[in-house]
């Protein structure tokens, strides 16, 4: 038997439907870690990360949301397709229509030892904009943030560790978020 390792295997791209034209979410959340250099978002501008790696990263985190997504019982239902307001899409993971919550997957190699705030200096930053975001979209005020910590707490068994947020957002909060993606869309067009 010979056996030859592949030096990069090809990642295959996420399935599903083309995305709209214009200003989405993750892309404004972007922006907005850039400019407030938001803790977080280092993999963008570390040199010790190629996009290779960056591409396997974020293959890891859609097979999470589809997999994990995929089963869930009740009431969860996943959105058939983008949102849309003042011009800027979302697509929210899902919605949980009995209890008013949109639902979002995050799959990290972060700690799960670490406490998530959306205070700028903490990881979890960028997870409560997005989130505010698709409140604000959907009319609600609640959320789920579900995540996989692929290293678990990275101290004793180091085993794979997921763990449940519910979120509430008061509306003024929501309004104040969305003021701040607007200004940032405006920033650039």
């Amino acid at each position: 038997m010979k056996i030859v390792e592949i030096d990069r295997p090809e990642i295959l791209s996420r399935s599903g439907a083309p995305r709209s034209k214009g200003f989405h979410v993750s892309q404004l959340r972007r922006e907005w870690m850039d400019v407030n250099h938001v803790k977080g978002h280092e993999y963008h501008w570390r040199t010790d990360v190629d996009e290779y790696s960056l591409d396997l990263m974020a293959a890891v985190g859609f097979a999470w949301e589809d997999v994990f997504g995929g089963t869930l019982k009740g009431a969860f239902v996943q959105p058939a397709r983008e949102i849309q307001k003042d011009g800027i899409w979302g697509t929210p993971d899902g919605v949980d229509f009995d209890n008013g919550e949109v639902i979002e997957f995050k799959a990290t190699w972060r700690s799960a030892y670490e406490v998530l705030t959306d205070d700028h200096d903490n990881p979890g930053a960028k997870y409560f904009w997005q989130i505010k975001s698709y409140c604000h979209m959907m009319g609600m005020t609640k959320a789920r943030l579900i995540v996989f910590y692929v290293c678990g707490e990275r101290r004793g068994s180091g085993w794979p560790k997921v763990r449940q947020f519910r979120l509430t957002f008061g509306k003024k909060e929501l309004r104040e978020h969305w003021e701040e993606v607007l200004k940032i869309k405006r920033s650039m067009e």
